[in-house]
């Protein structure tokens, strides 16, 4: 004899039941307020050449030494905003002229 229930076989037991007067809840999450900024600023990315290049060069600026991640991460945006290759190969090429 056991203390618990048996429900036979593999089954699962049924999922709680709403209580009365409550709807079950069916929301989609809620996008944080840091989510809602960056799909901001990308679609501001997307189509402003200024705002672009402004970012570009404020990530480009902190490669100040020989780094792996920084170099990817630069890469990655330059893939994924490929419309704007002119923007970053003048921030590259400004950047070389300012650097040691």
């Amino acid at each position: 004899m056991s203390l618990y229930p048996s429900y036979g076989g593999h089954r699962q037991p049924h999922p709680p039941q709403p209580t009365m007067g409550m709807a079950p809840m069916h929301h989609a999450p809620r996008q944080s307020h840091q989510q809602h900024g960056q799909q901001q600023q990308q679609m501001q990315l997307q189509h402003d050449h200024n705002a672009f290049r402004h970012f570009y060069a404020t990530q480009l600026a902190t490669l100040t030494f020989n780094s792996r991640p920084i170099i990817q991460n630069l890469s990655m945006i330059a893939q994924q905003y490929v419309h704007w290759s002119g923007i970053v190969a003048q921030c590259l090429e400004a950047h070389i002229h300012r650097v040691r």
